[in-house]
């Protein structure tokens, strides 16, 4: 598979893949002289199969169920605009039905299929590695495990400069499924932070699934302070990572990011987030 360079990006990106090598060799290293990466990552309590099986970070419908729960929900939910939404979300890697199509390729297959540009594939390969990993942990070395991880990470990388906003949510779920059993509010401060770079980057591309996730992110950890600055910084560095993004896009001789979202696009998203807010108004909480 043709790799997009890293850039100085490259360790954010590499900051996932510690998250594979943890979790594989967590319960096995056995010697002293093994305790290198392992040993300074934070205990993953979900365990190495929820990476899998590409858990996700929170308990967010899919873009199917949600379309079906509005339908009953508002006049402007015509069959015709439903079926636009699904095509945007679609293009955008957002129906979780389009993988099962794929679910059945072998991985040589998925890694051609996304050298000719084929996004779902370029998505499905980070599942298809870590399954790979976890059914061969016993016999691949860590080195192997790193190698697998960060093709997993640049496909995700891949998919996201072909014009998919769910790799930069899903690269932003695996920040805080890496970082969920952190030990101090700082620690999970910085894995919030690392979190919303992606979910930011997804905002700036026009992806308000993300801005959805951001909003039930920082409800979930209210004891943890992010501070407006905090919150520029993050957003400077989102768009330094969307710049870099449009550079490798362009290498690539494709056409500039459409941004833009439709209004049918933002009522739809609109009516989830009042969703959303309402349950959480009727339980009393921010989660």
């Amino acid at each position: 598979m043709k790799n997009i360079s890293f850039k100085y990006f490259g360790l954010i990106i590499l900051a996932l893949g510690a998250t594979v090598v943890f979790l594989v060799f967590q319960a096995t290293d056995k010697t002293s002289h093994e305790t290198n990466i392992a040993a300074t990552e934070p205990k993953i309590e979900a365990g190495p199969a929820s990476i899998a099986t590409g858990v996700k970070s929170d308990s967010t419908p899919s873009a199917k169920s949600n379309i079906e729960k509005i339908k009953t929900q508002d006049d402007w939910a015509t069959p015709d605009n439903l079926a636009f939404i699904e095509k945007w979300q679609t293009e955008r890697g957002h129906l979780e039905e389009e993988f099962e199509n794929y679910a059945t390729y072998s991985v040589s297959d998925l890694e051609e299929m996304a050298d000719a540009g084929d996004k779902v594939a370029l998505e499905m390969l980070p599942t298809k590695y870590y399954e790979f990993v976890q059914n061969n942990k016993d016999t691949l070395s860590k080195e192997a495990v790193v190698h697998i991880n960060e093709k997993a990470q640049q496909a995700y990388v891949n998919a996201a400069v072909r014009g998919s906003t769910r790799a930069l949510i899903r690269m932003g779920d695996e920040v805080l499924l890496r970082g969920i059993a952190s030990r101090s509010d700082e620690e999970i401060k910085h894995t919030l932070k690392s979190t919303l770079l992606f979910y930011k980057t997804a905002i700036i591309r026009g992806d308000l699934e993300a801005e959805l996730k951001q909003l039930r992110l920082l409800d979930r950890y209210p004891q943890i302070d992010i501070s407006a600055e905090d919150l520029n910084v993050v957003n400077d560095k989102s768009r330094d990572y969307y710049n870099f993004l449009s550079e490798e896009r362009e290498k690539l001789g494709l056409d500039s990011f459409d941004n833009s979202v439709p209004d049918i696009v933002r009522k739809y998203y609109k009516t989830l987030t009042d969703f959303y807010l309402g349950k959480r108004l009727a339980s009393g909480s921010r989660s």
